[in-house]
C-alpha cells in the first residue's frame, strides 16, 4: 500500500530506486518503481512511477501514475496521471488523462474510449 495525498494506492511489488532492471517486466498486481527499468512493463492493474523511477520502454496497463521519466509509448486502458514532475517522451493512448501543469509530454496523445483496441 502506497499513500498518496488523500488516497492509498495498493502495490504488491516495488522496484526500489537502488534497483536497476534490464529486460521486460510484468505482473498482475500493482507496481511500485522508484528505480531504472530498460525494458517493457506489461500490468494488469496499476503502474506508478515515482520521482525517482525511469522506464526506457513501452508501458501497458489498466492505471498509471508517471511522476518519472518515460522514454517509450504509455498504452493505458483506465486512467493515465501524469504528474508535474514527470517527463514523457513517446505516444500516449488512454481512456482518461489526467496531466498537471508542469509534466512535459513529447509525444502524441490520443484519449477516449476508442483510444485502446
Amino acid at each position: 500500500m502506497v499513500k498518496e495525498k488523500n488516497r492509498e494506492i495498493e502495490v504488491s511489488s516495488v522496484i526500489g530506486k537502488d534497483l536497476k532492471i534490464k529486460g521486460d517486466i510484468s505482473g498482475e498486481n500493482g507496481i511500485k518503481i522508484d528505480g531504472d527499468i530498460v525494458g517493457n512493463i506489461i500490468g494488469k492493474s496499476l503502474i506508478s512511477i515515482t520521482t525517482t523511477g525511469k522506464v526506457e520502454g513501452n508501458i501497458d496497463c489498466n492505471n498509471c501514475i508517471i511522476a518519472g521519466i518515460v522514454n517509450g509509448g504509455i498504452n493505458s486502458k483506465g486512467t493515465l496521471e501524469i504528474k508535474k514532475s514527470a517527463k514523457i517522451s513517446g505516444d500516449i493512448k488512454a481512456v482518461t488523462l489526467i496531466v498537471e501543469p508542469g509534466a512535459s509530454l513529447n509525444g502524441n496523445c490520443t484519449m477516449g474510449q476508442n483510444a485502446i483496441k
